[in-house]
């Protein structure tokens, strides 16, 4: 699954890759490409106590998007485009600032 977004005033596109570790839990590799050739993304793998930690932020917090609600996840793809893309930030290498990415197609595009 991919999502295409902006960043720094740059479009990256956002791959995102599920598997099972050898103990039989969840991972997720995220890693993308940039427009500007001179841009790396490196590779982020989320482990299954990351991806509790972001639901547990999700539900205590509220930041559930109202017309997106738990019992709409029936595939990874839902459960990424829910509970992941929505996290995913931009640091630039070098700064503790980070840039919240924005959507440009508004979808999701499938790979």
């Amino acid at each position: 699954m991919s999502k295409i977004i902006t960043a720094y005033g740059m479009y990256v596109k956002v791959y995102c890759h599920g598997y099972l570790s050898p103990e039989g839990h969840l991972c997720i590799k995220l890693n993308g490409i940039c427009e500007a050739s001179g841009v790396t993304i490196i590779e982020e793998e989320l482990d299954n106590s990351m991806l509790i930690g972001i639901c547990k932020v999700m539900i205590v917090h509220g930041v559930m998007p109202l017309n997106q609600p738990l019992k709409l996840i029936k595939s990874f793809t839902d459960f990424v485009r829910i509970c992941v893309f929505p996290f995913v930030t931009c640091i630039s290498e070098g700064s503790n600032n980070s840039e919240s990415i924005t959507d440009i197609d508004g979808n999701d595009d499938q790979d």
